[in-house]
């Protein structure tokens, strides 16, 4: 049985080994120069480790091109997920920072926005926003938002950054510029009535990241029922 059993763990190293990226004529090297049962330990080589921006980059990326439900339920999804990746372990940890960091830098072209202005996101963690980032996927448009807020751009990265927008600097400040950016105070202008959901809700945000997806379901996508989150 000891043999056997020696011979089980070695065969089992040598799939360890291969799957860690050593070629065959290295392990076969191994085998003489550390011995049948003397494989090195996996900690000796390089482990891919967790990278929130990389779950959320693919977890956005993969929606963008889902076309069977609408952009809007996507926004709702996206927020959900986010507190998923950047929020706390535990409901008394949600600051609500990460997560807000994380929507921005995953799905506009800044990653924050406080009193010193808007930080830049960077282009290998960012879905829908410059068509030459490696990720841009399908992006997003306008479709399942209320009908005031819709126009043909994409209205989840700019819900996103007026979120931010609220969250980092207010919703006074964050609607002063959302005037200026667009040129009027009118509501009834898509962007403008949009942009002042995202930064009163942004304002708001404490970190709980269900109530957001529910809110935004509410009063942006227009739905009456509760969104069916886990």
């Amino acid at each position: 049985m000891e043999i056997a059993q020696s011979q089980a763990d070695r065969y089992l190293a040598r799939a360890q080994l291969g799957a860690a990226g050593l070629s065959a004529s290295q392990i076969a090297d191994g085998d003489v120069r550390w011995g049948h049962n003397f494989f090195p330990s996996l900690a000796s080589f390089p482990q891919k480790t967790y990278d929130p921006r990389v779950d959320f980059r693919d977890y956005a990326e993969q929606l963008s091109r889902n076309n069977s439900i609408t952009d809007c339920l996507k926004l709702a999804q996206l927020i959900y997920k986010a507190g998923q990746v950047f929020g706390g372990k535990n409901p008394f940890e949600y600051s609500g920072r990460d997560i807000i960091h994380g929507l921005m830098a995953g799905l506009t072209e800044y990653s924050q926005v406080n009193l010193g202005g808007p930080e830049p996101s960077h282009r290998d963690y960012r879905v829908g926003v410059f068509r030459n980032d490696p990720h841009f996927g399908g992006s997003f448009g306008a479709s399942g938002f209320r009908a005031g807020f819709v126009d043909p751009s994409n209205q989840v990265r700019h819900f996103v950054g007026y979120l931010g927008a609220g969250y980092g600097i207010g919703a006074t400040l964050a609607n002063q510029g959302l005037y200026s950016q667009e040129g009027t105070n009118n509501p009834n202008v898509p962007d403008v009535g949009l942009g002042l959901v995202a930064t009163d809700l942004g304002s708001r945000f404490s970190g709980n990241y269900k109530q957001l997806a529910q809110d935004v379901w509410h009063r942006v996508c227009g739905q009456s029922s509760n969104l069916n989150l886990p």
